[in-house]
């Protein structure tokens, strides 16, 4: 916008976010990819990324601004934590709980419903293969880890139901349906 300043068009939402950015650019010079909103000319907010350098022009500075439209992102992202909190809400209900696990590391991603299933508080430390395979009686462990490893080498669906023990000798019985998803190396 040549002519007028940000503040006369009224593209900042708040003074306190100009007053902000002032700021840091005084300290450092410049700010890079920092998400801000703006006011834009239909009076419509957008969210954006924008990087802020000064630059001289004729022994003068001015403040060069590079603003990326960013809305539909998180638009995007939004969505998708909807449809997340949904998926969590539904296995809640169901007691279903999803896990991935990638193959090379044996590292595991547990939904919040597989916390409750295995009765840990989520993010103990705990959400590993080993722990889950603990909890299988040892007579099923050789016959589910091959159900398993038979699933990835044929790139098949797994199906297995078996027992999970917990310390106090209690006793769950658990089904497992899965799918492999592999890479395009396979």
């Amino acid at each position: 916008m040549i002519g007028k300043t940000t503040q006369e068009v009224g593209f900042w939402l708040s003074s306190e976010d100009r007053n902000k950015v002032m700021s840091l650019i005084k300290r450092d010079g410049q700010i890079d990819n920092l998400e801000l909103q703006f006011k834009i000319k239909d009076n419509s907010i957008i969210s954006t990324l924008t990087t802020f350098r000064v630059i001289e022009i004729e022994g003068q500075k001015h403040l060069l601004s590079i603003i990326e439209d960013i809305s539909n992102i998180r638009k995007l992202d939004n969505e998708k934590n909807q449809l997340l909190d949904l998926l969590n809400e539904s296995q809640k209900i169901a007691k279903i709980g999803s896990w991935t696990m990638e193959i090379d590391t044996y590292k595991v991603h547990w939904s919040g419903e597989m916390y409750v299933i295995l009765e840990l508080q989520n993010n103990n430390g705990l959400a590993d293969y080993e722990y889950f395979y603990s909890l299988v009686p040892e007579k099923e462990r050789e016959m589910i880890h091959n159900l398993y490893l038979d699933s990835v080498k044929n790139k098949t669906k797994y199906l297995c139901i078996h027992r999970l023990v917990f310390k106090d000798g209690r006793v769950k019985w658990v089904e497992e349906n899965g799918i492999n998803i592999f890479d395009a190396d396979g």
